[in-house]
């Protein structure tokens, strides 16, 4: 294949008319210390993808980046039935996908910041949102290397993205573009970024995405921490209408992992491939939430004092507790507020970015990231399989929450979550204010564990 000096889609240009608004601020306003903060982090660790990254790392996508658990037919009959050389070609194929994604969603996080920097009407976070634009337009660039020089192929935008990306763009109200680009596509983002951190064999792809993580994790909590103030008073009918928005988003980010681009390029059968997708992303799930619980109860008898106070910490001062990375953390302002030498030392990232885990040690620290990633992606897979048992005849109780991490489990299994889930799913024309429901009170769940 030739080196492609840019891609080929279909409408090279497309321009969308948007009703936006456009906020001065006069004052100045610099009393929101935490956003100060945030925006002093990110003047420091500004950092240009040509010089950091080794481009000279050979990749070759067909032995594969990733392993190939990470496809979605692996361990399937269907993958089985795959020859050798058919296996190789869907490595590329789809770590091609996977990449060509994270590009496309960093140019529309490019875009919506860009528009928040107009929009949102707080001084602070006007000066922090024009780093990210510098943020997103340094992704843009490694990502778009990355896929033109090594992977050599490309795929159009998602269609599921596509559509989420158009609707946070033409929306004026600069809360719903924080609502969708800050919080739920960079969080899935954030998440999925650290799967293949921890989890790629070439150093180039690992050391590309440990750095654009160091970004990601500002990203959040900037939404995090503008949402915060601005939902205190926020009308029923607003919230109502944002949870609405939150769940359509999460059904569309759902729907996009399914591949179906990949497996129609393998000449697959799409349906047949996203079932058996489906089914064994689910099993997995299952077997990785038990794994967990195990775990966890088997530790805390032996170690009861060493579990408490690590729990402690990482929620009241940020530091990093056994299996949870405390970044999201340190940047919403949780506690002491750390130099690079001092975050070196505790965040894995930085030790392992240059080499994989090796030895007893290594393997640990790669159980407690699995782990903490399982954690941090079950919540999205709660509300999709809440969404899937909200069919006309099933039962209210059974929402797809077995599965779900115990700590979120204790919170929405309430009483009142009971009553308010009870009896609406047998109406076909309820299942979205019951889904509604749902969201909110997971949103609320996490949000109490996380919040400083």
């Amino acid at each position: 294949m030739s080196l492609a000096s840019r891609f080929h889609p279909e409408h090279s240009i497309e321009t969308l008319c948007v009703d936006q608004n456009l906020s001065y601020n006069w004052e100045y306003d610099t009393t929101r210390a935490r956003l100060m903060r945030l925006y002093e982090n990110a003047k420091r660790d500004q950092w240009d993808g040509a010089t950091r990254l080794d481009w000279s790392i050979d990749v070759d996508p067909e032995k594969g980046l990733v392993p190939d658990m990470g496809i979605g037919i692996w361990g399937t009959p269907i993958w089985d039935r795959l020859t050798a050389k058919e296996k190789a070609k869907l490595r590329h194929e789809a770590i091609t996908w996977q990449l060509c994604q994270f590009l496309h969603g960093e140019q529309g996080a490019l875009l919506a910041t860009a528009q928040i920097v107009d929009s949102v009407p707080w001084y602070e976070a006007k000066q922090y949102g024009a780093t990210q634009v510098m943020d997103e337009a340094r992704h843009v660039e490694v990502y778009r290397r990355f896929v033109q020089e090594k992977l050599q192929h490309e795929y159009p935008v998602n269609a599921q993205l596509k559509s989420l990306l158009d609707q946070i763009l033409t929306d004026s109200r600069w809360d719903m573009k924080f609502l969708g680009m800050q919080i739920i596509v960079e969080g899935l983002a954030l998440a999925a970024f650290g799967t293949i951190r921890d989890t790629a064999t070439n150093p180039l792809l690992r050391d590309l995405t440990a750095a654009v993580i160091e970004d990601e994790s500002r990203h959040v909590a900037f939404g995090v921490l503008s949402l915060r103030e601005f939902c205190l008073d926020l009308p029923e009918k607003d919230r109502i209408e944002r949870e609405d928005f939150v769940y359509e988003a999460c059904v569309l980010m759902r729907d996009r992992i399914s591949n179906r681009e990949v497996w129609e390029a393998m000449g697959l059968d799409a349906d047949e491939c996203i079932a058996h997708s489906d089914q064994s992303r689910a099993s997995a799930c299952s077997r990785i939430a038990s794994a967990c619980a195990s775990s966890s109860s088997a530790s805390s008898p032996t170690r009861p004092t060493r579990r408490a106070t690590s729990t402690t910490t990482s929620r009241s001062s940020g530091a990093c507790a056994p299996g949870r990375s405390s970044w999201p953390a340190r940047e919403l302002g949780v506690g002491e507020q750390p130099g690079r030498a001092r975050r070196s030392a505790r965040c894995p990232l930085r030790s392992s970015r240059s080499k994989p885990h090796s030895g007893t040690a290594g393997w640990r620290r790669a159980a407690r990231s699995i782990r903490s990633r399982a954690t941090a992606c079950r919540r999205f897979p709660a509300i999709a399989r809440w969404a899937r048992s909200c069919s006309p005849g099933t039962s209210g109780r059974r929402c797809g929450r077995a599965s779900h991490a115990s700590a979120v489990t204790s919170q929405t299994r309430s009483t009142a979550g009971r009553r308010a889930c009870s009896g609406r799913s047998q109406n076909a024309s309820t299942p979205r204010s019951c889904c509604r429901a749902e969201v909110h009170r997971i949103h609320r769940s996490c949000a109490g564990r996380s919040a400083p």
